[in-house]
């Protein structure tokens, strides 16, 4: 196996570099190596022999999320030279590395490894930046290896799936555990089944994939879209943080009571009250000519997105009122997110019909999002402006078209924001 993984070149530096390389051309002295270091000479010196690694270097004190992929890039790039597969214990260890060097980082953000389920945790695939990256160079080895099988005879590349490819998709669509195979089934085939599967119903996905219909399959789901957005697998819990305390100050300006949420934590009261921020919309489907339109109650708006409910049993019921006003308007049922329960919470993300629980309320934020996407799904019709407000101001993805309520809010909370951070 050609084991080219990019690893950047010593090309004479740019003229932004030189106040990072010196203009002599001595070289630069090497630092004193860690014992038990993972890296040959050290991973200061590893990071000092490339450009990006020393642009790294120089900001140490606070990294940029383009630094961060940038030490990555060479991390993964660095470790697979050595060999074709690597283990969690070593991207732990390389998380460590990283923490010892940049003390202002967390260890999470590179290495999270996969819990299986025990002593009440739930179970969550393998996750953070390096393991991204790893994911990612492999997945384009596999493509890289695709095409130099493709003949002189016009063969499209992404017709020609390797036969290792087909056996993963059978096993996938017939199987249901172990759950470590699924998995690694699963995030091998991601490439492929994006493509085949890019517009197939709900139904059809969930149908030829048993093991989505599992609580396990939120994290294949997740898998997905933290391959294709490796930025974005942590955002939420460096920006949501803030953005809750905000929601909150901002309902307090306005002077909305926050009623019978004094047992909530203040992300569960954040999601519950950030619909009342935004004015009722008005939606309309159809031609010019024959317009149905809509215009749904704020409790309507708050059932779409995030609900609170004393039992499960309040969810079906929901569930049956949503799909009956859904169907009159000739709109789809959208996954949701609820928090269950009288005194004793719970969390719970409503997808297809099925109810998946999880353990917090930025968990069901998070995965909402992740999945919908993941899935290629639209915005649940009623909140798509409470989902654009997400996308930009927490996911930081700018959208290309907004309602002028999500406009507002946008730059309410982005005050009360700047408002904190100069306190």
């Amino acid at each position: 196996m050609n084991l080219d993984v990019g690893l950047p070149p010593s090309l004479p530096p740019s003229r932004e570099m030189h106040s990072i390389i010196s203009e002599n051309s001595n070289p630069i002295p090497k630092k004193k190596v860690k014992q038990g270091s993972l890296f040959s000479d050290g991973l200061e010196n590893l990071l000092m022999q490339h450009t990006d690694g020393q642009l790294a270097l120089k900001n140490r004190k606070k990294l940029s999320n383009d630094c961060r992929q940038k030490i990555c890039k060479l991390i993964v790039s660095y470790l697979l030279s050595n060999r074709t597969d690597i283990k969690a214990d070593t991207f732990t260890r390389a998380a460590e590395e990283i923490v010892e060097l940049f003390p202002t980082e967390k260890k999470e953000t590179y290495f999270i490894p996969y819990s299986s389920g025990k002593e009440g945790l739930r179970k969550q695939s393998a996750r953070g930046k390096l393991w991204s990256r790893y994911i990612y160079v492999k997945a384009s080895f596999r493509v890289a290896n695709t095409s130099k099988a493709v003949d002189d005879h016009n063969i499209n590349v992404e017709d020609n799936k390797l036969p290792e490819t087909d056996e993963k998709l059978e096993f996938l669509k017939v199987s249901i555990e172990p759950y470590t195979k699924v998995l690694q089934y699963w995030e091998s085939t991601f490439h492929t089944r994006t493509r085949i599967y890019a517009n197939k119903t709900l139904q059809e996905i969930f149908d030829d994939f048993p093991a989505l219909s599992l609580q396990t399959g939120l994290d294949l789901l997740e898998s997905d879209f933290n391959q294709a957005n490796e930025d974005k697998i942590d955002i939420i819990y460096q920006e949501w943080p803030k953005v809750a305390r905000a929601i909150l100050k901002e309902a307090l300006d306005r002077k909305i009571k926050l009623v019978n949420l004094d047992d909530f934590d203040n992300n569960t009261k954040a999601l519950l009250v950030l619909p009342l921020l935004f004015s009722v919309v008005t939606l309309r489907k159809g031609t010019k000519q024959n317009t149905n339109c809509w215009r749904p109650t704020r409790s309507e708006t708050q059932e779409s997105f995030f609900i609170n409910v004393n039992a499960f049993s309040d969810i079906d019921q929901l569930i049956e009122t949503r799909e009956k006003k859904l169907l009159a308007y000739g709109f789809p049922m959208q996954p949701f997110g609820a928090v269950v329960g009288i005194e004793e919470k719970q969390f719970c993300i409503v997808l297809y019909g099925k109810k998946f629980v999880v353990n917090s309320s930025i968990r069901v934020l998070e995965l909402l999002y992740k999945v919908i996407h993941a899935l290629n799904l639209e915005y649940p019709i009623e909140c798509k402006h409470i989902w654009l407000f997400i996308q930009e101001i927490v996911f930081k993805t700018v959208t290309t078209s907004k309602h002028s309520s999500t406009a507002c809010v946008i730059a309410d909370i982005s005050n009360q924001i700047e408002q904190e951070a100069k306190q």
